[in-house]
């Protein structure tokens, strides 16, 4: 069980790690950062808390 939740986490964080990238890309002149960085705290709290529930 806890590999298949490592093999989830892992695929979900290079999911969520392209669209990152993607829409990076698509707003590249002027990506507006405060939404970036939103994006990259829930991204990685996301993350954490999946941590967390697997230990």
């Amino acid at each position: 069980m806890r590999d298949i939740l490592l093999a989830l986490i892992s695929y979900g964080a290079a999911f969520d790690s392209a669209l990152l990238g993607l829409w990076l890309a698509a707003r590249w002149p002027a990506p507006g950062w405060k939404q970036f960085t939103a994006a990259g705290s829930l991204f990685m709290g996301m993350n954490v808390v999946m941590q967390i529930l697997i230990s």
